[in-house]
């Protein structure tokens, strides 16, 4: 059966509206893989609004180059959640500052980008950083006599037991004993960092307010630098 012509028309898809996209290179939720833009020719009107674009979806129209999203990465390898193929990264050449600041970006954009995944001692040995944070230990990782010690305070998480939080064995350690109420506090609201002399025992209130506290610092911080580096910008680009 012979398909018309108008119905051919009808059922081709319109071309897509690249031609009004606009990215917002300074937003301070822009990430190596995500980038606030808005396209005010679209039909949507959500689309017409600033929104979170994908940075691939920017790159298959041509709006993001790779000199402008690839151009100098450094990767902490000893900071990575292995299960999402995470790493701690950030490309100093950015255009966007979010992105020249340390963060998480999935090996997808580094690939893009021309880094290699590093295999690194221990990746395999039971360490590694979960989802929220905290380092997270498997048997493997552990001693027969931590074994022992956290089975007796029921450390190990989940009906199988195979893993367990390093900070609460830790303090285990320290306090010999950890009551049925307490958590186990970051003073200095670094959840990874978990030296004997970094953990104290309290409420979840407490520990609430230390990572709240431990936020609003960086953030503090992370404004002061972005700051000074936008002074240094304009002291550079001055004439004389």
């Amino acid at each position: 059966m012979a398909i018309s012509d108008s119905i051919i028309e009808k059922m081709r898809l319109p071309p897509p509206p690249f031609c009004k996209w606009e990215i917002d290179w300074k937003h301070h939720s822009n990430t190596a893989s995500n980038l606030m833009a808005r396209n005010t020719s679209s039909r949507r009107k959500s689309t017409q609004q600033w929104h979170m674009v994908p940075a691939g979806r920017l790159r298959e129209i041509g709006l993001v180059s790779q000199s402008t999203v690839e151009s100098k990465w450094e990767v902490n390898w000893e900071k990575r959640l292995r299960r999402q193929k995470m790493v701690m990264a950030r490309n100093l050449l950015s255009r966007s500052p979010s992105a020249r600041v340390w963060h998480w970006v999935d090996y997808g954009t580094l690939r893009r980008a021309g880094v290699t995944w590093k295999k690194i001692d221990g990746e395999w040995t039971g360490r590694h950083i979960n989802p929220a944070g905290y380092v997270l230990l498997s048997r493997k990782a552990l001693s027969k006599e931590d074994v022992i010690l956290a089975d007796k305070a029921g450390l190990f998480l989940g009906a199988k037991k195979i893993v367990l939080l390093e900070h609460r064995l830790v303090a285990l350690k320290k306090y010999g004993h950890i009551p049925e109420r307490s958590v186990v506090r970051h003073i200095n609201g670094k959840k990874d960092d978990n030296r004997p002399c970094n953990l104290i025992l309290g409420t979840t209130q407490d520990n609430t307010r230390d990572h709240r506290s431990a936020t609003l610092l960086a953030m503090y911080w992370r404004e002061r630098a972005l700051a000074a580096e936008a002074n240094c910008r304009i002291e550079t680009d001055m004439p004389g």
